[in-house]
């Protein structure tokens, strides 16, 4: 819903289940590297996570980059034109990143709140 009103067609169960689906997905977002937080804050020894590099390329801002690079006169670092890094989450041990670390994650993290 947008401002508290439905769109012209009424919405069913399945448009609030997406909606909230949404809004939890947002509430769990890193508002730092954009990961869950249950994977990114996660310090359980069990799971380990460390996070590898990858490089995406995004060839519009590339161009852009490559223009103001051009014309800058600054001598501070900048990373190669188009190329930004963003994390990849994995576990030392193998376990996988799943509901069951979400969990398990939200069980310590929160024990009051999180009940069977």
């Amino acid at each position: 819903m947008i401002l508290h009103t439905q769109p012209r067609k009424a919405w069913n169960a399945y448009d609030f289940l997406l909606l909230e689906a949404f809004a939890i997905y947002e509430a769990e977002k890193c508002s730092q590297c954009g990961y869950p937080v249950w994977i990114c804050h996660n310090e359980d020894e069990a799971y380990r996570i460390e996070f590898d590099l990858v490089d995406d390329v995004c060839y519009a801002k590339r161009e852009i980059d490559m223009v103001n690079e051009a014309n800058s006169q600054s001598k501070t670092y900048k990373a190669p034109a188009g190329i930004q890094q963003r994390p990849v989450a994995k576990s030392w041990t193998g376990l996988p990143l799943d509901d069951a670390m979400r969990t398990a994650y939200y069980e310590t993290k929160y024990p009051s709140v999180i009940s069977d």
